[in-house]
Parts: structure tokens; sequence; C-alpha cells
């Protein structure tokens, strides 16, 4: 039976920690969840870019698929209304979409 990865197999995982001010950092995220609990026709995606600093959420839109142009639309609209970040979260496996110039 497998039990998952033991702690012994990889080193554990510091936690970064947070920027300082409101707006130095904003990360985004999109997330499947049941959100209307059974009133809706299917699973939603929520899509939202989250200020590093306070945890606040600062746009969220949601989606019924999680797609390049829904993720480009909800990233514009947040930039629209916030303005551009000092800072924008870069990793392997979630590069900015084509056309995002921060």
């Amino acid at each position: 039976m497998y039990h998952g990865r033991s702690s012994l197999d990889s080193p554990p995982r510091r936690r970064r920690p947070r920027r300082e001010a409101l707006g130095e950092l904003v990360q985004w995220d999109s997330s499947v969840h049941p959100w209307l609990e059974g009133r809706g026709p299917h699973d939603l995606v929520l899509v939202a870019l989250h200020d590093d600093a306070t945890g606040r959420m600062l746009h969220g839109r949601f989606v019924e698929r999680d797609t390049g142009a829904a993720n480009r639309r909800t990233i514009v609209e947040c930039l629209k209304r916030h303005g551009r970040p000092a800072a924008e979260p870069r990793d392997a496996h979630r590069p900015l979409p084509p056309g995002i110039d921060l």
C-alpha cells in the first residue's frame, strides 16, 4: 500500500517571508471548486489575484474553464484597477501567459 512521500524523501520546504508592503508582490491562482454549492450547473473556476503582504484578494473572476484568455482578462482587469505590482511571481510551473507584459 502506498502511503505517500516520506518526510525522509525530500528536505522540508521553507516558507518564503511575506513582502512588507501592499502591492509589492501580487500572486495569482486558479481554483476549481463547487463554489455555488449545488445551485449551479457545474464546478466553476475562480481566477484570483492576491496581495502577498496582506493576503487580501485584489481581484477575482469566476469562469467556466481555466484558460489562458480567462487568466489574461483577469490580470488585465486587476492591473487597470490597482496598477502594476513592484514584482510578479515567476516559476517553472506557472509562467505568465503570452502577451502579458508587467
